[in-house]
């Protein structure tokens, strides 16, 4: 059996606002699943409406890419987030530092009731480039997030499965744990699984499982350096572990406000163009 209901919805979208704008960053229409399926009445959609912010984040980061070698990239960004009264969202990222690469953005747009559009800009190019296809594998930013990542954990896909498994302990700390199963045809995980803490409310890890059933990637919240703003838990440090390569990236959160003023035209790349 498998979910597909508003609360369902909502839910990934608690771990795709978490986790994209509190760690920095595809449910694909699904597979059958078995497994329990989420309760409207339960205290995981409790913390859900807890976590969730009412409209939109503004977030600055500092991140730091490591590879294999050891070799670091740091760059300044910032993150805003919207839930639009015709029932759109979008996602807009912006690189502020260093300067040769300042200007690099990507903007996510979830019309309400169709499947999301990704854009990727860059000042030498002077426009926006449609992200599709095979190009939803390439990094995001030069970060260990892909397109699909990103998508994914924004939770923009309205025809996904998710399930509610038996709660874990995690750490000493008890946590639900919500798995789902894109499509095998045109996503590059088999399933991902997320852990949320019962006390902070919030994905405290979330899996990313290969089609080989191997971990390619953990999502990890830094549990000390969660903080409450305007009575919504936030984590100020989150890390995606990119198994395959070797490397990760860390997403230090510099400032961030909840439910602030964010105009509209702010997340179009008109604006982007005029801004640098």
């Amino acid at each position: 059996m498998y979910v597909k209901s508003p609360f369902g919805r909502r839910l990934i979208r608690m771990v795709g606002v978490a986790a994209s704008i509190g760690f920095a960053s595809l449910f694909l229409s699904s597979t059958t699943v078995a497994d329990t399926p989420v309760d409207e009445g339960s205290e995981l959609k409790a913390c859900a409406d807890r976590a969730l912010p009412k409209q939109t984040i503004k977030q600055k980061q500092f991140v730091t890419v490591v590879d294999e070698t050891g070799w670091s990239r740091e760059s300044t960004r910032t993150v805003y987030w919207k839930h639009f009264d015709d029932g759109h969202m979008k996602v807009l990222f912006r690189v502020e530092l260093p300067a040769n690469e300042a200007g690099l953005s990507a903007l996510i747009i979830k019309p309400k009731d169709a499947d999301p559009i990704l854009y990727v800009y860059t000042p030498d190019l002077g426009r926006p480039r449609r992200v599709a296809g095979n190009a939803m594998s390439n990094s995001i930013l030069g970060t260990d997030f892909t397109y699909e990542d990103a998508v994914h954990l924004q939770g923009f896909m309205d025809d996904t499965s998710v399930t509610q498994l038996e709660d874990a302990d995690l750490d000493g700390y008890g946590a639900h744990v919500i798995e789902t199963h894109p499509d095998e045809n045109t996503s590059a995980y088999s399933r991902i699984r997320t852990y949320i803490d019962q006390a902070l409310c919030i994905p405290i890890k979330t899996e990313f499982f290969g089609h080989n059933g191997a971990l390619d990637k953990t999502l990890v919240t830094v549990r000390d350096s969660v903080r409450e703003i305007n009575g919504r838990p936030v984590p100020f440090r989150t890390v995606m572990y990119n198994l395959k390569k070797n490397s990760h990236t860390i997403f230090d959160v510099i400032d961030v406000e909840i439910d602030t003023e964010l105009r509209d035209s702010l997340f179009t790349f008109a604006e982007v163009k005029k801004a640098h």
